[in-house]
């Protein structure tokens, strides 16, 4: 799904929750979106049931992605191993990156506290 417009928020919600038992890698990459909000509100749904995630690389470089998404991962994907936050515009500057390994788990720690 890189690299799409995605104009209304309740498809991609709505596709996010259909299928995040099963989602292994998701990448969101440079996405335009209309709402602000509503990559965080999808990563939400993507994030809702921890128990079922199987989410494991996730990209979303380039995208508008904030803190409260981020944190919505990082609490509700536990088998994420891969997370590309690179040129993320409203994410602070040491957290624009791609985080792996130790770094995933640093920034897990942080951004859960």
């Amino acid at each position: 799904m890189s690299q799409c417009s995605l104009a209304r928020s309740e498809h991609l919600v709505d596709l996010l929750q259909r299928w995040r038992h099963s989602l292994v890698e998701l990448d969101l990459a440079w996405n335009v979106i209309a709402d602000p909000d509503m990559l965080d509100d999808a990563l939400e749904a993507l994030a809702g049931n921890p128990s079922h995630s199987v989410l494991e690389t996730l990209n979303l470089s380039g995208t508008g992605v904030s803190s409260r998404g981020i944190r919505s991962v990082m609490a509700g994907c536990p088998k994420i191993e891969s997370l590309n936050l690179t040129s993320c515009r409203v994410l602070p500057r040491g957290m624009k990156r791609l985080h792996k390994d130790k770094d995933l788990h640093q920034l897990r720690k942080e951004i859960l506290k």
